[in-house]
Order: C-alpha cells, then sequence, then structure tokens
C-alpha cells in the first residue's frame, strides 16, 4: 500500500501510444501492453475504472478518443480535461503511465472525402495542439512529461489495409472502388488526407509539440524484435516491456498474399446493388505510383529518425522507397 502512495504521489510521465491504426496496435496492446497495465484500448485494468465522462458517460478510452477527434485543444483547460488527466494518473500504480490508442491520431475520411471541417481536423497540427494541451495541463497538476510513441508503415500498403478494415462501410467495396479512391487520392491529396500520411511532416509536429526528445516513431516491420521491446522500455522507463517473449501472431489479418487483401462484408443495414467482390489487389503500377508520391517525405525522415543507432536498420532497408 505505501509503494502504491508513493508511485501515484510521485511526478510520472504520461506516454501516448497514438497509432497509426494498421500497425500492430491490438498485437501490443494484448500481449505487451499489459504488462504495465497500460490503460485505453484492450485495458486490462478496465473493471477498475469506474469513472464515467461527457459526452453521453464515456469509460476513459471512450472519452480520451472522443474529445482527441472532436473537441477544441482548449478541453485540456476546462474541468472536463483535468479530470480525464487525473483520471490516468490514478489509474494505475506503474511509476508511468501508458496510454494506448491508435485512433488518437485522426485518420478518417480518406476514401469518403474530406469537407473543409474535416480537413481542418486532419492535419497533423491538430493533434499537436492536442499534445500541447494535454503537456500544458499535465504538468500543471504536478505530473512530469508527456511522452508520444507512433509506429509507420509504407503507405501503399497501410492505404490498402486501411480500405479493407473500412470496406464493411462501403457498399461499393471493390478493385475498381479501390483504384479510384487512390487515383482521387494522388490527384486531390490535400482534399482526401494525404498530408496524414507524410510521416516527416508528423515527426516535426510531434517534437514541436512535447520535445524531440519525448517522442519515438518506429516502423512497424520489428515489431516482434526484443531490441524494439527494449527500445520501448528505455523510452517508457518501463522496464516490463522488455521481459520476456512474446508469441508469434498478429491480430486482424486480412491480407491473403502479398499484394491481395480480403474485404470485410458489409455492416448489418448497408445494401449494394452490384456483385460484392471478395479482394483488393494492390497493383505493381499502383504501388510505384503512391511510392513515387511519398518518396520525399520518406527520404526526409529517413534521416531524421536515427533508426541505425536504435534498431540497426533503416528506411530504405525496410522498402519505405526505393534506392535510385
Amino acid at each position: 500500500m505505501l509503494g502504491q502512495l508513493l508511485n501515484r504521489s510521485r511526478r510520472r510521465d504520461l506516454i501516448l501510444h497514438i497509432g497509426l491504426s494498421k500497425t500492430g496496435s491490438t498485437y501490443l496492446q494484448q500481449q505487451l501492453f499489459p504488462r504495465v497495465e497500460a490503460l485505453g484500448r484492450h485495458c486490462s485494468i478496465a473493471a477498475r475504472l469506474r469513472d464515467r465522462f461527457e459526452p453521453g458517460g464515456m469509460d476513459l478510452e471512450q472519452a480520451m478518443k472522443w474529445h482527441c477527434k472532436n473537441s477544441h485543444p482548449l478541453i485540456w483547460r476546462e474541468p472536463l480535461g483535468e479530470q480525464l488527466l487525473q483520471a490516468m494518473a490514478t489509474a494505475t500504480d506503474q511509476p508511468h503511465v501508458l496510454f494506448s490508442e491508435e485512433s488518437l491520431y485522426f485518420l478518417r475520411g480518406l476514401f469518403m472525402g474530406q469537407g473543409p471541417a474535416l480537413r481542418a481536423l486532419s492535419q497533423p497540427r491538430f493533434v499537436g495542439d492536442h499534445l500541447r494541451g494535454i503537456r500544458r495541463r499535465w504538468a500543471e497538476l504536478g505530473h512530469g512529461n508527456v511522452k508520444v510513441l507512433v509506429f509507420i508503415r509504407p503507405q501503399w500498403f497501410w492505404l490498402a489495409s486501411r480500405y479493407v478494415e473500412t470496406s464493411d462501410s462501403l457498399p461499393d467495396a471493390g478493385q475498381a472502388h479501390f483504384e479510384e479512391q487512390l487515383d482521387r487520392l494522388l490527384g486531390q491529396p490535400l482534399s482526401r488526407g494525404a498530408q496524414t500520411l507524410d510521416y516527416a511532416l508528423l515527426l516535426a509536429e510531434l517534437e514541436e509539440a512535447v520535445g524531440s526528445s519525448h517522442v519515438l516513431m518506429l516502423p512497424f516491420e520489428p515489431l516482434s524484435q526484443p531490441k524494439l521491446h527494449h527500445l520501448l522500455a528505455d523510452f517508457c522507463q518501463l522496464p516490463a516491456l522488455a521481459e520476456g517473449p512474446l508469441q508469434q501472431t498478429r491480430s486482424n489479418q486480412r491480407q491473403t498474399s502479398s499484394r491481395s487483401w480480403k474485404l470485410k462484408p458489409l455492416k448489418p443495414g448497408l445494401h449494394t446493388n452490384q456483385p460484392r467482390q471478395q479482394e483488393i489487389h494492390l497493383t505493381v503500377a499502383r504501388e510505384r505510383d503512391l511510392r513515387q508520391f511519398f518518396e520525399p517525405g520518406n527520404r526526409k525522415l529517413d534521416q531524421l529518425l536515427p533508426l541505425e543507432r536504435q534498431l540497426g536498420l533503416n528506411l530504405l532497408d525496410l522498402d519505405y522507397y526505393w534506392n535510385s
């Protein structure tokens, strides 16, 4: 009991794992993060968290996700913002607080178009503004640093995987529709949200918001390697993240081959008049188009990230761009 009181009274850091979606978040949340009583999605101590928050009596994970997507960053100056942060500070006895919710980084509208309001919310700047508010309020409450953990994946692969993830809400989902959405993304990148996948831009915004030493951006590919787990443990100052082996399984896999993904069935209540295809394919030509579009940012990112020192690899090795 004394140890619990000391942990809760010390200056504790808040580590926010903000995504991206489709980068092994479920794997982390189910296998690695429970070792440190992480909060958020798949929270292992959810039964202990009885607080409910506006709007609508949401739990902690739902409320954090909702307000980071829908509220102005000034929410962290309001009593509700303080209530959310205090709930996280007192929910676990760990020396630091890890909160994991891959939807904290806003990525809606990539395959449905974005009006002006949605486009404003889809800028890396928006998540940066929220992080600045959280950092300021967390410090005012007497706690330590706010840190950000984010995983990335090659954009062409991510887009196919994300399309499949949302296909249960797309009555026209199929190869032709997928190709049409990619054409629009490349032809109208701002209105279709391509800026959300500019990882170099995102890194700069995160570092400006919480400080360069408090951001860890990592590629998805070495996710199960012990070296990466030790890196996470050092960054979070939570040694248990590096203890013991993990199962070599990942959830939410719909990939059927290196270039093919199985579509989801439509949600109840949605209908289509056309025969529904079962799979989509990422063609060689389409991958080339997407590579060329995102290559400048990925090359820049490779110069910014210390992956050679951290993990002994680089983004070129991981096929984020071509050696030309």
